[in-house]
């Protein structure tokens, strides 16, 4: 068979403390012990294998390509410890950037104790502009909430109790007719407080109990085109003690995305997920 990589070991003061520290970073399961290590699985199957050494270490780099929605998730977490990171390994830059290829970078150091040079682990989060199964989504928009409560209850009150999360107050959705299957009708409308009104016509593409649910505006009922907007997907997933939610808008062309995003994406739909986790943790 053709060479692969199967595992790379990673020089830390703490094996404990650093492992722990890329797996709430990158989102990934608890490091498992394994002889003198501690070991953070990747999907693609190659793992980090945590080694203490006494003494200084010398920096280390790895690279690391994911969503868009964990690049953000990456991001946020990055600010939320008020860690200093740079936009490439030189260190020059002091935020994101954007290289060739549209995938931003955010590279920054892993945790360290008092000591210079005791800990020195240098991660860089890649969103890529492709999803995991391949598929271009260089115009893809997403927001993502970790949300305390199990994914049994988050799924109950995303598809159980829609009106109540899905709208930015004070507007409102009201559900029009639900038929929960592939090509099944979707249609809400929109209620402003001034009177306003915006039908929200289209079907579902997928639904699947308990993960996730994906919608199009590009076909009505009894498979009427419509002038097509995006593609909306709704998912879950557990996380350590919780649930991950993420949402995410495909648009058909750069324009639509962009035209999206000025329409305050990242606003709205970020204020949907505050709502929808304030329900799911309120118990």
């Amino acid at each position: 068979m053709p060479a692969q990589l199967n595992h790379t070991i990673v020089w830390c003061s703490d094996k404990k403390r650093s492992s722990a520290f890329l797996a709430e970073m990158l989102g990934l399961p608890a490091a498992v012990p394994f002889a003198n290590f501690l070991v953070v699985p990747l999907e693609n199957g190659i793992s980090m294998d945590f080694m203490e050494k006494e003494g200084p270490i010398a920096m280390q780099h790895y690279a690391f390509l994911v969503s868009d929605a964990e690049f953000d998730a990456g991001m946020a977490k990055i600010a939320e410890k008020g860690l200093t990171y740079w936009a490439d390994p030189a260190r020059q830059g002091g935020q994101p950037d954007q290289p060739p290829l549209g995938r931003p970078r955010g590279l920054f150091r892993g945790p360290r104790r008092p000591l210079p040079g005791n800990d020195h682990q240098t991660l860089r989060i890649g969103g890529g502009s492709m999803s995991p199964n391949g598929t271009d989504t260089a115009n893809e928009l997403s927001v993502t909430r970790f949300i305390a409560a199990e994914p049994a209850k988050v799924w109950d009150i995303m598809v159980n109790r829609t009106e109540e999360w899905w709208c930015p107050k004070p507007w409102r959705a009201e559900i029009d007719e639900q038929d929960r299957r592939p090509m099944g009708v979707c249609n809400m409308t929109f209620y402003g407080p001034d009177g306003e009104q915006s039908p929200q016509n289209g079907i579902y593409l997928a639904y699947e109990e308990g993960k996730r649910f994906v919608t199009t505006d590009a076909v009505t009922a009894d498979f009427e085109p419509s002038g097509p907007f995006m593609i909306g997907i709704w998912e879950i997933e557990p996380e350590s003690d919780g649930t991950r939610y993420t949402a995410r808008a495909r648009h058909w062309s750069e324009e639509t995305r962009k035209q999206h995003e000025e329409m305050g994406f990242v606003e709205g739909w970020g204020v949907c997920a505050d709502q929808l986790k304030a329900l799911c943790e309120a118990d």
